[in-house]
């Protein structure tokens, strides 16, 4: 993965590639179709992400806007929010936070997000691969 560091969103980006990996390797059954669009375990995401507003710059041309709105990308770019938004780590939760606050393009709003974010949780559990904790020996 490569992740440029030109601009403030480091550990945004590193999750919206890990979720780019998730959906491939996820959708592997479908040839060389992603999950987000086609796997059933994602079915009540993309319910819920349809409802998102689009965060494509209002300048972008239709294609622009058209890869920008995609499933794989709405996907990339909510599981990377869902992730900051979840982590243990203060640093982590204030990024997402700042980028919340300033209306950066490449987040939503926390009320408009909150239940893509619950189906993003959902959708991990189904699958078993949602952390519950950390078994800690004495």
């Amino acid at each position: 993965m490569r992740v440029s560091r030109r601009h403030g969103r480091i550990p945004l980006s590193f999750l919206h590639e890990l979720g780019h990996l998730v959906d491939h390797q996820l959708g592997r059954q479908f040839g060389t179709a992603w999950a987000s669009g086609r796997h059933e375990v994602f079915a009540d995401w993309r319910t819920a992400a349809a409802k998102l507003p689009s965060r494509a710059p209002a300048e972008s041309g239709r294609g622009r806007r058209r890869y920008f709105n995609s499933v794989k990308e709405v996907w990339a770019r909510s599981y990377a929010q869902a992730a900051l938004m979840r982590s243990d780590d203060s640093s982590l939760r204030r990024h997402v936070d700042e980028l919340i606050a300033a209306d950066d393009i490449f987040v939503w709003p926390a009320l408009d997000f909150a239940p893509v974010a619950l189906e993003i949780e959902r959708l991990f559990d189904s699958l078993g691969l949602l952390r519950t904790g950390v078994a800690v020996a004495a």
